[in-house]
């Protein structure tokens, strides 16, 4: 066990991280020490990356393991952001736990792989459309819930872009509704090389309540905790002009390590829909909440979209008509 204190020349993680080799290796190497119960990577680490762009798998270890010292009150919550600074408290604290017995995650390729562990039964049902389909996503519903959106999307080929309104209400104070607007763009996977969507806030739509994410532990959010970088994947089903289905699960407020540059970076290194499927799984890993929808709308498209949304705060509060 080494007793030296182990040190990076730069920051290592998420964004603005240099993400140096020789330094991505050192904070691997600690990670790789520390055990799974004081935040220790459970999955293979993976080696280090040449370019300036952490792997995600390393960037998610490095936050859950802050996440565990936030809890214990060994670090701030506010400098949980997956990123390891030369002179900062995440260093020391993994310099710390790596001497402790019980090491956690595998390297890869070089260690001997884990005994094969049993297959996991059916994922349980509970609320919001393909919520079970995230495993580290548990109902914990908040204070909050959708009551209406609109929007309008555009596709063509495998690009695509959105913008619309969400109305979302406190269910602490009856008759108050709050609208957060969202612009974004990304992916749009389907047979059609071009589709639109228009959807307005009087079509049809069933929302559904708000639920904490992995990156809060708390259940009572403020709005202003939903606003910034999110995520909406969606699947849209239209069986004849002019109306069709719609379904989509929104990420709120993801973590910064994955942005809409990196997205379009990878799209050079596999296909978009790896890209896709790697993208949502790491927003669905940091989001700070998360709900869906289900709703109506006039237009041609079918087929999945992940779009990345700035999601802002509209300031204006309208209350609902007294129906006493």
């Amino acid at each position: 066990m080494p007793s030296l204190i182990e040190t990076i020349e730069a920051s290592v993680g998420s964004k603005p991280a240099k993400n140096r080799a020789s330094d991505q290796e050192i904070v691997i190497g600690l990670l790789s020490r520390v055990a799974p119960e004081n935040g220790g990577p459970t999955s293979p680490l993976p080696p280090a990356t040449s370019g300036p762009i952490a792997d995600f798998r390393l960037v998610n270890a490095i936050f859950n393991f802050q996440r565990e010292m936030s809890s214990r009150g060994r670090i701030q919550a506010r400098f949980t952001d997956g990123r390891v600074d030369p002179a900062g408290k995440t260093i020391k604290l993994l310099n710390e736990f790596a001497t402790l017995p019980g090491g956690g995650g595998l390297l890869i390729p070089t260690d001997p792989p884990r005994p094969p562990q049993p297959a996991p039964g059916p994922p349980k049902k509970d609320a919001g459309f393909l919520k079970s389909v995230f495993s580290e996503l548990r109902p914990r519903p908040t204070n909050l819930e959708i009551s209406g959106s609109g929007s309008i999307s555009v596709s063509l080929f495998e690009g695509g872009a959105i913008s619309g309104n969400l109305s979302v209400a406190d269910v602490r104070v009856g008759g108050v509704r709050n609208r957060l607007d969202f612009l974004g763009a990304g992916l749009s996977l389907g047979p059609l090389p071009f589709g639109v969507e228009i959807a307005p806030s009087s079509f049809p739509s069933m929302g559904s309540r708000i639920h904490a994410g992995p990156r809060t532990k708390s259940t009572t959010l403020d709005l202003s905790e939903l606003t910034g970088p999110c995520l909406i994947i969606g699947a849209s089903v239209n069986p004849g002009i002019p109306a069709g289905s719609n379904a989509s699960t929104i990420f709120f407020n993801i973590g910064a390590n994955r942005t809409l540059t990196d997205l379009a970076l990878q799209l050079g290194l596999g296909s978009a829909q790896n890209v896709a499927v790697q993208f949502t799984l790491d927003a669905a890993r940091t989001c700070r909440a998360f709900a869906s929808t289900i709703g109506v709308f006039a237009g041609a498209s079918v087929g999945l979209s992940v779009m990345q949304v700035f999601m802002s705060l509209k300031p204006e509060i309208r209350k609902d008509p007294d129906t006493r």
